[in-house]
């Protein structure tokens, strides 16, 4: 890993294999959940009841 500010690097994910690890290393990633993301989980979870759209739609109004 790199000792560059954050501001300072690239904005994406960078590999580091298991060997590399060092204790106290640390890393962060963030996103904003929207709709797609929860009915993709909704999707593939199974968890989809028919008051779960309605939900959704009366949740993002």
């Amino acid at each position: 890993m790199s000792d560059a500010p954050p501001s300072a690097l690239p904005d994406l994910l960078v590999n580091v294999p298991y060997d590399a690890l060092r204790v106290g290393q640390t890393a962060e990633q963030s996103r904003t959940l929207g709709r797609d993301d929860i009915a993709a989980f909704a999707a593939v979870s199974g968890y989809i009841k028919p008051l779960q759209p309605a939900c959704l739609c009366a949740a993002a109004d």
